[in-house]
């Protein structure tokens, strides 16, 4: 027997949406540790008549919120508002965060999947969003960004607060976030 035969036998045949014959509908992960191990469903998409199809993935969220405690679980943080200072240019979501804090310690923010921003609904100006060359600018045709207007949200599926930044053209624009 081949590897191909073996492969063929050991593949329990779908019949469903005339999917090919021999296509698992279900995959085992194998992780670091055994809670984290299990069946896993998959699907596929397939045209008939085309070579390729699409692999259907069942997202089932995440487990918690990011841990923000800093090392040894010592600090107590969450989610603050955060408040985007004219003055000081674009700030990474991790400086606000620290700014935000009462604590001097800052807590890198690794989210698991996402992080969503909220803009305060009494913000007079639109808070721009985007990488460290974020330039909010009181003329429209030379900001650097994505324009956040006051009580609208983003959900950017970035992991790293570092790599976040905010700027407002007045000192009085709030933010609000929460990573998942």
């Amino acid at each position: 027997m081949n590897i191909n035969e073996r492969f063929l036998s050991m593949v329990r045949a779908i019949s469903r949406n005339n999917l090919s014959r021999y296509m698992a509908d279900k995959t085992t992960i194998t992780a670091p540790n055994a809670s984290r191990q299990g069946n896993v469903p998959i699907g596929a998409e397939v045209t008939a008549g085309d070579t390729t199809g699409k692999l259907k993935v069942f997202d089932s969220g995440v487990d918690s919120f990011p841990d923000l405690t800093g090392v040894g679980g010592d600090l107590a943080q969450g989610f603050h508002a955060l408040t985007v200072d004219k003055d000081l240019g674009a700030q990474s979501l991790d400086v606000l965060y620290q700014g935000a804090s009462t604590n001097p310690v800052i807590v890198p923010i690794k989210a698991k999947r996402s992080i969503t921003l909220l803009a305060d609904s009494g913000n007079t100006q639109v808070v721009m969003v985007g990488d460290s060359s974020t330039l909010a600018n009181a003329t429209t045709g030379d900001r650097i960004g994505f324009p956040l207007a006051a009580g609208a949200s983003i959900t950017l599926e970035i992991v790293h607060g570092s790599q976040i930044f905010l700027d407002c053209i007045t000192a009085d624009c709030v933010v609000y976030w929460i990573a998942v």
